[in-house]
């Protein structure tokens, strides 16, 4: 039934393997996502996969991040993301931090978001230190949206070492978002140390500025 012409009975055969839990068909569900054209099956299949175990495809899952069609990815995130077993979801994800694509990394990051378990945090936390600024900018975006106060010390660290104007700029917001763990004077000492503006520090008064504001 899943490969029935009739878009009507592939819809039908995928209802009944999501009430029945039937997770021995869930590698036929992925496959069928992949090649399928009509969107009310593909749509069916991730409400599907969003509500079963999927802890034993996830490795088939974890491919779609690197599809080069944008529904796959982001269903991808959005099934990981509704997993029923979190810590065994960020475990997996954790482990694939060294991949070798940076926009997969930045995925991850994406989905580890969103489970927002003190675990998944800490795969974020460790990101900071990704060899890509993107995902670097992502990490440090995601801890200020999760108000992770336990990386204040780290991002306070980077912003002193990395010379990168935007992911900077990112930290300043991202300990804005936070907004305890540190004071307000001391982060403006470590943006204008010789109490001036300057070619190098001009860029950063914006989000400086909003941060005493909210903050000072």
């Amino acid at each position: 039934r899943l490969n029935h012409p009739d878009e009507g009975e592939r819809i039908y055969a995928v209802h009944d393997i999501m009430d029945e839990g039937i997770t021995e068909l869930l590698p036929e569900l992925i496959d069928l996502l992949e090649k399928e054209e009509s969107m009310a099956v593909k749509d069916a299949i991730v409400e599907a996969l969003k509500n079963m175990d999927i802890s034993q495809v996830y490795e088939k899952i974890f491919k779609l991040f690197s599809s080069p069609e944008a529904y796959l990815r982001n269903s991808a995130l959005e099934i990981f993301a509704s997993s029923k077993d979190k810590e065994g979801a960020v475990s997996f994800l954790a482990s694939k931090l060294d991949h070798a694509d940076k926009e997969v990394r930045k995925l991850i990051l994406d989905s580890l978001a969103l489970l927002e378990t003190p675990s998944a945090l800490m795969a974020i936390r460790a990101s900071l230190y990704d060899s890509a600024k993107n995902v670097q900018i992502t990490a440090a975006e995601y801890l200020g949206k999760l108000k992770d106060k336990e990386s204040v010390e780290e991002l306070i660290q980077l912003f002193k070492e990395d010379s990168e104007p935007m992911l900077r700029a990112t930290i300043l917001n991202t300990l804005r978002e936070i907004g305890e763990g540190f004071e307000v004077k001391e982060i403006i000492k470590m943006v204008i140390p010789e109490k001036r503006v300057t070619e190098g520090n001009v860029i950063f008064l914006p989000e400086l500025m909003k941060l005493v504001v909210d903050l000072g």
